[in-house]
């Protein structure tokens, strides 16, 4: 059996779902391989271990003779160890492994050449995972300092700091309505009623060009946490 494992963390970025499938497609055909399993972990951060991910679990089902396609490493791991781990099990029991941005034959893990390659990408997706985390850490602290919203708020509601402590940190924040979001989702309360399924309900707001909370495109998932949030009291 052949799969092809895509997976973004967001929608806003060079490795879109789009993206993977422009390059993925045409490799198929070329390689005349008709029948396959497309596996696809959509708002998946890479920071979690494959095996552990929506889609990426179904992974550990393959078995000899099987083949994985990537488009890139970075699609499947972000860690060192847990790649290294993952490409040397399937490699022993011999199940064929593309990363389309290295090479269009199988990568050789006994190939001194292109294991050098392979642990080459995964130390480099690992240190922008890292840095990502860095930046991420600073520009919170950054937002925190200068009173802006630094936690996560959900769809539909903004976080408000209104009080410094003696540090000048600020504190005692409250959860305010996004008037603007609200309306979203009055709109999504009435889909929901009309029996729209959730991925229904994602298609409409992507085709009426309403961003989500980090102002990419609607999932199903991404809407689920809408209806799952308390606070909007969606029946």
């Amino acid at each position: 059996m052949t799969y092809t494992y895509t997976r973004c963390s967001t929608d806003k970025q060079e490795n879109s779902l789009e993206y993977q499938e422009s390059i993925l497609l045409p490799f198929l055909e070329r390689k005349g391989i008709t029948e396959y399993i497309s596996l696809v972990d959509n708002d998946t951060s890479g920071g979690k271990a494959i095996l552990k991910r929506p889609s990426g679990s179904k992974l550990a089902a393959v078995q000899k003779g099987d083949t994985v396609i990537f488009t890139k490493v970075d699609r499947g791991f972000r860690e060192v160890a847990n790649g290294s781990y993952m490409l040397k099990k399937w490699h022993r029991i011999g199940v064929s492994i593309y990363f389309l941005n290295i090479s269009q034959e199988p990568i050789n893990m006994s190939d001194g050449t292109m294991k050098f390659m392979v642990h080459i990408s995964l130390s480099a997706a690992e240190l922008e995972k890292d840095n990502v985390s860095e930046r991420t850490i600073g520009v919170l602290k950054h937002k925190k300092d200068t009173k802006k919203v630094y936690a996560s708020a959900s769809f539909g509601w903004n976080n408000e700091y209104t009080e410094q402590n003696e540090k000048g940190e600020w504190i005692n924040g409250k959860i305010v309505p996004n008037e603007k979001e609200q309306e979203v989702i009055k709109k999504m309360r009435e889909l929901k009623h009309l029996k729209t399924s959730f991925n229904g309900i994602a298609r409409y707001l992507n085709e009426n060009n309403i961003p989500s909370k980090q102002g990419g495109k609607w999932s199903a998932k991404t809407v689920i946490d809408v209806f799952d949030n308390s606070l909007n009291n969606i029946e």
